[in-house]
């Protein structure tokens, strides 16, 4: 079998996602290894849900209210939803979300970084609720579980709709 063949079988099954043992080769190319992901089955949600979610809890007197607290939105997304482990990946496919155009804020990947080096943030958002942040963390990380935490409900508010 060619190589072009093999490419073309891969990218057809690829589509809607492929799994391969601990491997997953996302609809948008990646493959990401989540030998340490929990084997629970992650909650299905569309795009336009969690563009909606976004859009509800973003503005000037909402919890995202600064760029870099798409931090909180990004790990409800790889905690439960399964989105790829990268955030300049996240902020990418968020800001390309229908009804991205109605975003007060856009993710911004500069404006994030700073916080993954944060300890809170390689912490699964399943584990936030008992997570106990040090002094110099406490601040960012209040606002970034508030927005997590508001991300989480409005998702969940469309379930019920």
């Amino acid at each position: 079998m060619s190589d072009e063949l093999k490419l073309k079988i891969i990218q057809e099954l690829a589509k809607n996602g492929l799994k391969i043992k601990n491997f997953v080769m996302e609809m948008n190319g990646d493959i990401n290894n989540y030998e340490h992901a929990s084997k629970e089955e992650k909650t299905k949600v569309t795009d336009e849900q969690i563009a909606r979610a976004i859009i509800s809890i973003t503005g000037e007197k909402k919890p995202l209210n600064e760029k870099q607290l798409f931090l909180g939105v990004i790990c409800v997304l790889l905690s439960k939803y399964g989105w790829s482990g990268k955030w300049a990946t996240c902020c990418t496919k968020i800001n390309s979300l229908p009804m991205n155009e109605m975003f007060e804020k856009k993710c911004d990947y500069n404006s994030i970084k700073v916080l993954t080096a944060y300890k809170f943030a390689s912490v699964d958002y399943k584990d936030w609720e008992n997570y106990e942040p040090s002094d110099f963390e406490r601040a960012i990380f209040k606002k970034c579980k508030s927005v997590a935490d508001a991300f989480e409900e409005a998702i969940n508010m469309q379930d019920k709709d």
